[in-house]
């Protein structure tokens, strides 16, 4: 999927961790060249949670932390956010039992106007049995025996990514149209009242139980502060969501077209027949 939605030198366009190749050819120079590089203080941020004295913390951070050096933070090249797929339909074979699709558009970027619709949207497709996509595919019609989606936020730009398995007797071709012709009814209607104010619902309920425990809530404030720049943005965060609109959520799905898609299909490698010596 990276290959097929960005294009060559984008830093999305590979996984994080390379490829084999890339593996294989590290050397500890270029090891040590990276951590050197990026590795760095003005580079790392740093929480303390929990029942502690601030005066005593701070000192204990100073004597841990204050003996390293300053070393220049390296420069981040801005890149533009794609607006449409490298390649636009990909068919393979793999050692699977059943065949997928997976459905992949350009959504906005982490904390983007616009991103947390895209979670509403995905919510609202296939979270839950009482889900359109779960309810059409699955119960109702039986097209498919399993069906995802969900707005993969990520820093420069995102992904929203739909995936469906389709049931014994029916094909790949049908489920995508099912799952096109929804799609279309979200973008010319919108949710109901109903179902925007169920997703809201559960996606805040989540968002509270994230921060139940004190991990949880360090880990949100260390998030926030390297993503936005601001640890308190955890209000601001859940606001997103409750501020949402079925106008907007409708624009939201009005982005997930057929013409702006990325369609990976796969299906099972053919067995190899067995020979008779």
């Amino acid at each position: 999927m990276p290959e097929a939605m960005y294009p060559a030198g984008h830093p999305y366009a590979h996984t994080v961790i390379g490829s084999h190749e890339d593996l294989q050819a590290a050397t500890v120079d270029d090891v040590v060249g990276f951590f050197n590089t990026w590795y760095v203080p003005g580079n790392a941020s740093l929480v303390v949670a929990g029942d502690f004295d601030p005066a005593s913390v701070k000192l204990t951070i100073e004597r841990l932390f204050g003996g390293l050096a300053a070393r220049p933070v390296p420069e981040r090249q801005p890149v533009p956010a794609p607006t449409a797929p490298v390649t636009s339909l990909i068919e393979l074979t793999d050692q699977v039992r059943q065949p997928k699709s997976v459905m992949a558009w350009h959504s906005p970027a982490m904390y983007a106007s616009g991103d947390a619709e895209m979670d509403l949207l995905a919510d609202i497709l296939a979270d839950g049995r009482s889900s359109r996509l779960y309810r059409g595919l699955v119960h109702e019609s039986g097209l498919a025996v399993e069906v995802s989606a969900g707005q993969m936020s990520q820093r420069l730009s995102s992904l929203f990514v739909i995936e469906v398995t389709p049931a014994e007797g029916h094909t790949l071709a049908e489920a995508e149209e099912a799952i096109a012709k929804e799609l279309a009814r979200l973008a010319a209607e919108g949710p109901t009242d109903a179902e925007l104010e169920r997703v809201k619902n559960q996606l805040e309920m989540s968002f509270l139980e994230r921060q139940e425990s004190l991990q949880g809530r360090a880990s949100s404030l260390n998030s926030y502060y390297f993503n936005t720049g601001t640890p308190g943005y955890m209000q601001a965060d859940l606001d997103r969501y409750r501020q949402a609109t079925k106008d907007g959520v409708k624009q939201a799905a009005a982005r997930l077209t057929v013409d702006t898609r990325c369609l990976i299909r796969v299906t099972p490698a053919p067995v190899a027949e067995e020979t008779t010596p």
